[in-house]
């Protein structure tokens, strides 16, 4: 009898340990990444600005990889963006440091920023002169990671472009 029920006890406690441990799983609704940029796939932001597009990317020659956007604004008016990434062996994750965009991009692990848009004579500018891009995805020849940089703007005061964010990038 004593030893049915110290059987019945250890049933029931194996039981109760293992409901006990498991956890519910997460839904897949619940692990979708969240696009930072909304409806766009590179987005930062300089003081209360924000600039967000829809930008690709490609293979340049000499490890050089251009995430780009432009766009015609009618007329002579024209809005665009270009992050220049050299990366010796082909594209991975990790960190580059942003360069001066007028130096040239020779050394691994190196990038360049800059956007530019003119709009009927009013004109935008930023280049990084340094800061740190970060490659957090590179798979299935799509691009994600985040941004930040000290920059000169087109009168050359200094600006800080912050809240960078790529997107699933596609080429």
């Amino acid at each position: 009898m004593k030893r049915t029920i110290t059987t019945i006890f250890s049933v029931l406690l194996v039981t109760s340990l293992i409901l006990v441990s498991c956890k519910k799983s997460e839904s897949t609704d619940d692990q979708k990444e969240t696009n930072p940029c909304g409806d766009k796939n590179v987005c930062f932001k300089v003081d209360d600005l924000s600039f967000s597009f829809n930008a690709k990317w490609l293979a340049q020659a000499q490890d050089k990889y251009k995430i780009y956007f432009n766009q015609s604004l009618g007329g002579t008016s024209n809005e665009r963006l270009d992050i220049i990434i050299k990366c010796l062996g082909g594209l991975k994750t990790g960190d580059y440091q942003f360069i001066d965009f007028n130096t040239p991009l020779n050394d691994d692990r190196k990038a360049t920023f800059e956007y530019y848009k003119n709009e009927a004579g009013e004109l935008t500018q930023f280049r990084c002169e340094s800061g740190t891009l970060k490659i957090t995805k590179y798979e299935d020849q799509t691009i994600s990671g985040t941004f930040t940089c000290a920059a000169k703007d087109k009168d050359d005061n200094a600006v800080i472009l912050k809240s960078g964010n790529l997107y699933q990038v596609k080429n």
